[in-house]
C-alpha cells in the first residue's frame, strides 16, 4: 500500500481601520511566488469584524520531497487597494514560507511556517496537527493585520479648561452640514468612531449632540466639498 500523509495550511488575518467602524468588503490576496511553489492565486474580503481567511490549502506527501528549509514554497499577502479617495491603505506585504516534514509517520504532516513583513521576521510556526492555522502570535494580536486610515475627516473634542467642577457636565453642540450648493445634508451622511454620541438631527441637515471635557467623536464618510458649521450653547450665565 502506497503510504499516505496530508496537511493544510489557513492564513487568518485582520483589518483595522482608522477612523471608521465598517470593516466589511475590504479585499485581499494571496498569490504564490516561489519558483517551486505551485500555482495559487485567491483573493477574500473581510466581514463585519475585518477578519478574512485564505484556505485551507491542502498538501501531500509529495510536498515533503519538493520544499525544504533553504527551499520553501513562498506566498505574498496583500491588500488590494480600492478607489476611495479619503482612505490611506496598509501597503504592507506578507511573506508566508512553509516547508513540510513527516517527522511523525502518522499521515499528519509537520508544517513549518515562517511569517515576513518586508524583511523582518515576526513569527514563526511549527505544527504537527496536520492542520496548520496561522493567526495568532503570544500576544494573542492577528499576525497578518492591514491597518487602513481616513485622510479626511471632522474630529469635535470638548476641553474644559479651569472650571474643575464642569469636568463632568455634559455641553450641548449644534452642527450644521451643507452641501457643495449649500443644501443641507440630512439622514446623518458619515460614520463615527464614536458610537456612545447620539447625534439627533433636530431640522434637515442640523445635529445636535453632547460632548463632556475630553470627549471626542470622529466623522468620516461625509460627501465631498461638504461645509460645516458648529457651535455650542452659551453656558456663561452659569459660570
Amino acid at each position: 500500500n502506497k503510504y499516505v500523509a496530508e496537511g493544510t495550511l489557513t492564513i487568518h488575518g485582520q483589518k483595522i481601520v482608522e477612523g471608521d467602524n465598517t470593516l466589511s468588503g475590504y479585499t485581499f490576496q494571496l498569490n504564490a511566488t516561489g519558483e517551486n511553489t505551485p500555482e495559487y492565486t485567491a483573493t477574500a474580503q473581510s466581514d463585519a469584524s475585518g477578519n478574512f481567511t485564505f484556505g485551507p490549502l491542502t498538501f501531500s506527501y509529495d510536498d515533503v520531497k519538493k520544499t525544504s528549509k533553504d527551499s520553501p514554497y513562498t506566498y505574498e499577502l496583500k491588500e488590494n487597494a480600492g478607489r476611495e479617495e479619503d482612505i490611506e491603505y496598509d501597503a504592507s506585504v506578507y511573506t508566508i514560507k512553509v516547508y513540510f516534514t513527516d517527522e511523525n509517520g502518522n499521515g499528519k504532516l509537520t508544517t513549518h511556517a515562517t511569517i515576513m513583513k518586508g524583511t523582518d521576521e515576526i513569527a514563526s510556526v511549527v505544527d504537527a496537527s496536520g492542520n496548520c492555522i496561522i493567526h495568532q502570535g503570544s500576544d494573542e494580536q492577528t499576525l497578518s493585520t492591514f491597518t487602513n486610515r481616513f485622510t479626511s475627516g471632522l474630529t469635535l473634542q470638548k476641553f474644559v479648561v479651569g472650571e474643575d467642577d464642569w469636568n463632568h457636565k455634559s455641553f450641548r453642540f449644534t452642527l450644521t452640514l451643507k452641501d457643495a450648493d449649500g443644501e443641507p445634508l440630512t439622514g446623518k451622511p458619515f460614520e463615527q468612531n464614536n458610537k456612545a454620541i447620539d447625534f439627533v438631527e433636530e431640522s434637515p441637515g442640523v445635529y445636535v449632540f453632547h460632548l463632556k471635557n475630553l470627549e471626542e467623536v470622529t466623522l468620516t464618510r461625509l460627501p465631498l466639498d461638504a461645509t460645516y458649521t458648529l457651535t455650542e450653547d452659551d453656558y456663561r450665565t452659569e459660570g
